[in-house]
């Protein structure tokens, strides 16, 4: 009984040791594991209002807003500026391409007096089957901040032996709410009156040729 009482004293610190190691050990996995489990609580955050704010960019439209302008107007303003300015916005100052390559493309445009540079850039891609997909990353910044991104895909489409294209927003990529909202839809506004403009002066350009032509065919003064 001594024996087994002093082999116990003898060991009891290495023991204590032993068991505030253990401790000390427990005690960091457990800070660990609750680190972890707060940084995914903040991912799921950030991922909910990122989702959020997607949304957003949707329900007012920007999607569809922000392509239509680049892709069927702004790519076109600089050399509408140089050869007709009248088919171009009142609020449109000015538009010059500042970069041209076979897979990017930058242009600034100037808004009243706000100035905002796109950014396209444009990618191939061969699918499995042999086709070519086009797609591209369609920037747009403000006094040298993205406010908004889009990735876009492109499909094509045969008539009578003619291709065409048409982009369209599949996913976006960031989004800063802000007063540029408010500009791209006053030009939104102003090309859908300017193309209302151009289409009722074709119509009564066509109507006055079809009456001139009508005239002449059967002699009527």
């Amino acid at each position: 009984m001594y024996q087994l009482i002093e082999i116990f004293s003898s060991n009891s610190a290495d023991i204590l040791s032993i068991v505030a190691i253990l401790l000390i050990i427990w005690l960091i996995n457990k800070a660990h594991n609750d680190d972890n489990q707060d940084n995914k609580d903040v991912d799921k955050k950030i991922l909910q209002e990122v989702d959020k704010k997607k949304q957003r960019a949707k329900d007012i439209g920007l999607l569809d807003l922000i392509t239509d302008i680049y892709m069927n107007h702004v790519k076109n303003f600089p050399e509408l500026i140089r050869c007709n300015r009248d088919y171009v916005p009142s609020m449109v100052k000015n538009c010059i391409e500042s970069k041209k390559g076979w897979d990017h493309t930058e242009i600034v445009i100037e808004l009243n007096d706000k100035k905002y540079t796109f950014r396209f850039n444009e990618r191939n891609i061969t699918l499995p089957d042999g086709k070519n997909f086009k797609c591209g990353d369609l920037e747009l910044f403000f006094n040298n901040e993205k406010c908004f991104a889009l990735y876009l895909h492109c499909d094509e489409f045969e008539y009578y032996g003619y291709h065409s294209y048409s982009w369209s927003a599949s996913e976006v990529n960031a989004f800063k709410e802000g007063e540029w909202i408010k500009d791209f839809k006053e030009l939104k506004k102003q090309i859908d009156k300017q193309i209302d403009v151009d289409s009722k002066i074709r119509s009564e350009k066509e109507q006055t040729d079809k009456i001139n032509q009508l005239k002449a065919n059967f002699d009527i003064d």
